[in-house]
């Protein structure tokens, strides 16, 4: 414990900063933002995966980030855990047997565990089933954290009860992408911006039939700008729809300043980071209610569009946003209060929280 002397000069106790690992499937952008506003309350070190997305070696550069093989043994991930002598542990999911195991593992047995889980409950049979067998892995962890309110309800099916379980596992940077929405053009941009992987799961077919029946039904139709890349790239090439490729995260809010809208239409997502990214940058929003962060972050015909992974729905949507054109700018300002939440400071502050209540 720290002695802490107050205005007042009253002594109190302040607990020591904790150490704290993170064991994380990859490393993104979103989440090295998160990490180094959490530098600033603990000792923090990270324990990932390799990324499969071709990022600058400067995305981590900021953060203890200590990156294994792809095909790296238990031994191999439990001495990097170790190096790190954590207080507290929080482990990305079961889906790997060395995150499994290491739960078990007796050199962490003073640990306080945290798990994490972005997945929402669909009340599957996998989900069922699973729910019963994890029971026992569950149970060796003082808290979960979801991504939203959707996960509530598998969180319960796990074991944990409300005062165990805390929303708020993605966060982002909040700052840049506002800053970078400050420089919109004006007038308003007349486009739309597609940002992720170009793959069946990302609803790419349904977006480019939705965007080809908007252009046959209206007379001055307005470009998609999509940056990605993926195994669909090729569905891309028709009238109005640009495939810029690939973009590093440090230039995405400039990509976004230059939209009109942003469309995700995810036929499955367990959040959407993006999401609130693009929403930080003043923009309205078309996604579909498989987003988790929908939930959050998209009030239908408010600040953005709600619609079905679907051709017919997502042309509603671009033809929404078209014929709405007069009210974007109030509709992203919208969407940038209700992403400030998602805040890289906004998100250590909670986890901080969450620290030192299980400490």
């Amino acid at each position: 414990m720290e002695r802490v002397y107050t205005e007042k000069h009253c002594v109190v106790e302040s607990p020591a900063r904790p150490r704290v690992t993170f064991v994380w499937n990859e490393v993104n952008a979103y989440m090295a933002a998160c990490w180094c506003q959490l530098q600033n309350t603990c000792e923090l070190s990270i324990v990932s995966y390799p990324t499969k997305r071709p990022y600058d070696n400067n995305v981590v550069a900021a953060v203890n980030n200590h990156t294994l093989l792809a095909d790296s043994s238990f031994e191999t991930l439990r001495s990097a855990v170790l190096a790190g002598k954590p207080d507290i542990l929080v482990i990305c999911g079961w889906g790997k047997r060395t995150y499994r195991k290491l739960a078990r593992e007796r050199e962490l047995a003073d640990a306080r565990l945290v798990l994490v889980i972005d997945t929402p409950w669909r009340d599957t049979w996998s989900q069922r089933l699973g729910s019963l067998l994890l029971n026992r892995f569950c149970n060796q962890f003082l808290a979960v954290v979801i991504a939203s309110d959707r996960g509530q309800i598998y969180s319960k099916r796990l074991g944990f009860n409300a005062s165990q379980t805390m929303t708020g596992m993605y966060g982002i940077d909040y700052k840049s992408f506002r800053a970078g929405g400050e420089h919109r053009p004006n007038p308003w941009p007349k486009s739309f911006a597609y940002i992720g992987r170009y793959a069946s799961e990302k609803g790419i077919n349904e977006l480019v039939d939705g965007y080809k029946l908007y252009r046959e039904m209206l007379t001055d139709p307005w470009p998609l700008d999509c940056y990605g890349s993926g195994p669909l790239a090729s569905l891309l090439r028709v009238p109005g729809i640009v495939d810029h490729g690939f973009v590093q995260p440090n230039d995405l809010p400039n990509k976004l300043a230059h939209a009109g809208a942003f469309v995700l239409p995810s036929r499955y997502e367990p959040w959407g980071a993006v999401i609130a990214e693009a929403a930080a940058s003043g923009l309205p929003i078309i996604t579909t209610s498989s987003c988790g962060a929908s939930v959050d972050l998209v009030h239908h015909c408010f600040n953005g569009y709600v619609c079905a992974s679907e051709g017919r729905s997502i042309c509603d949507a671009f033809i929404w946003v078209h014929r709405n054109y007069g009210g974007l700018q109030s509709m992203g300002r919208s969407s940038q209060r209700f992403a400030e939440a998602y805040s890289a400071e906004a998100w250590a502050s909670r986890w901080t929280e969450l620290f030192y209540r299980i400490s």
